[in-house]
């Protein structure tokens, strides 16, 4: 979503890359190939575990940054933004419409029921695969600007951190404490973790540095080497255990080493920036094919391998395929897919 609020003044190549290469990781979270090797699974699975954070940061620190600079926090860039998120939520229904019609309830459950768990999961959980990213993106970015504007940035990224803690250490708490949790996962949506209350401290972050942005830019030579040192040791420890309080200082760590790094600007970044929101929302739609394919050639290491590559290789394929469509005048629709 980095294409959303680019910045004409400045390009960050750095934050292109890192999106598309946390979007190879987003598919291989679906994939699964690692499955028949606790090696590569201990080595890979922490990343994989920053990967959909990374995504959120990414797809809202410019946007943030912006908002800071027009009208002193204006709501003129938010709204473009949310009417941007939302397009490209819409062009993804359309394409994913026979999910939405045959695998999800809503034309079983009738009128009204049916409209009102529509319009539920649309805003509040998952319409398709992947759709919950969208939708806890754009709920946590309005609530996290409003927020910005009524009790300030830090009582949000306080309120945010405190309610992503309470998200996961939920089954650790009393049965009086977990009431809202438990009424959230009953009636709004049964996986807590994949929607806006547990997402909005990565929205919070990107806020932050945002807000903080030019600063922490002057001062790249001097961070850079903390920011990576940071991210090695980060992972180094995930390694060993994991904690949500990790994962928000290497997320933090990652996405500033991605602002940090100078990398000439080429035109390959532009494109790997459009690849990644079509691969993060294509992939679905051939990663459950899976079991059919290992049916086919044999499960193990090397077929789930090859079957991660062919998933990959297809995504990629399909988003250079929108990419040179939508150059076409009658086809320009198709520049809302990413």
């Amino acid at each position: 979503m980095h294409k959303l609020v680019q910045m004409k003044s400045k390009t960050y190549n750095g934050l292109d890359l890192l999106k598309f290469i946390m979007a190879l990781f987003v598919v291989m979270i679906h994939v699964k190939p690692n499955a028949h090797s606790e090696i590569l699974t201990a080595m890979l699975n922490p990343i994989m575990s920053v990967a959909v954070p990374i995504f959120f940061v990414l797809s809202s620190v410019l946007l943030f940054n912006k908002l800071m600079k027009v009208n002193g926090g204006g709501y003129a860039p938010l709204l473009r933004y949310s009417k941007r998120l939302a397009i490209l939520y819409f062009c993804w229904l359309i394409v994913d419409a026979w999910f939405v019609l045959f695998k999800r309830p809503y034309v079983s459950d009738g009128f009204p029921d049916g409209c009102f768990e529509f319009v539920k999961d649309l805003f509040l959980g998952t319409t398709f695969p992947g759709s919950w990213f969208l939708s806890a993106l754009l709920v946590s970015v309005v609530l996290v600007f409003l927020g910005m504007r009524t009790i300030g940035k830090w009582a949000v990224l306080i309120f945010t951190l405190l309610l992503s803690l309470y998200t996961y250490y939920v089954d650790m708490l009393p049965a009086q404490i977990r009431v809202a949790y438990d009424w959230y996962a009953a009636n709004v949506r049964e996986e807590v973790n994949l929607s806006f209350p547990s997402q909005m401290i990565w929205v919070a972050i990107g806020m932050w540095l945002g807000c903080n942005l030019e600063q922490l830019i002057k001062h790249r030579k001097k961070f850079l080497p903390w920011a990576i040192g940071a991210s090695v040791i980060c992972y180094m420890t995930a390694l060993c255990c994991s904690n949500p309080v990790l994962n928000y200082v290497w997320v933090v760590a990652i996405c500033l080493t991605a602002f940090f790094i100078d990398i000439p600007d080429k035109p390959i970044f532009k494109r790997i920036r459009n690849y990644s929101i079509v691969i993060f929302l294509f992939h679905f739609s051939i990663a459950g094919k899976m079991l059919m394919f290992c049916a086919i050639v044999g499960n193990t290491l090397l077929t789930n391998w090859f079957y991660y590559i062919l998933v990959v290789m297809v995504s990629i394929a399909f988003a250079e395929i929108v990419l040179r469509l939508e150059k076409i005048p009658q086809l320009r629709f198709l520049k809302y897919l990413h």
